[in-house]
């Protein structure tokens, strides 16, 4: 099972920059109708290859797992107030302090797999 995920994922990518290179070469040709219709297609060669491959994926293989990003359900800021009387966001309140608890580091660890 993750091999075969791993696989399709491999294609799914590669086949999504295969398409965007294959739609932004569309603009110098003649093809579709004036150059108006193939300048807009140029420029939206990436969302139309990841919405198209985004289809394919998950509706042309329904059986296999593709991985996508977790979003939450409720946005909030990644950091915390200094303290219970907080009530504006970070650093307006929180002078004595040069950055927040708990921030996110600007590398990122990838030996950390939270557990997987």
């Amino acid at each position: 099972q993750m091999l075969e995920t791993a696989f399709f994922s491999i294609i799914v990518g590669f086949s999504t920059a295969a398409t965007i290179s294959f739609l932004r070469s569309l603009k110098p040709t003649g093809y579709f109708f004036n150059q108006t219709i193939r300048d807009c297609i140029h420029d939206c060669a990436f969302t139309l290859s990841v919405a198209l491959w985004a289809l394919i994926a998950n509706y042309g293989f329904p059986n296999v797992e593709v991985p996508g990003l977790l979003v939450p359900e409720n946005f909030a800021p990644t950091y915390a107030c200094c303290d219970s009387s907080c009530t504006r966001f970070w650093p307006d309140e929180c002078h004595f302090q040069s950055e927040p608890w708990g921030s996110r580091p600007w590398i990122a660890d990838y030996t950390n797999l939270n557990g997987k």
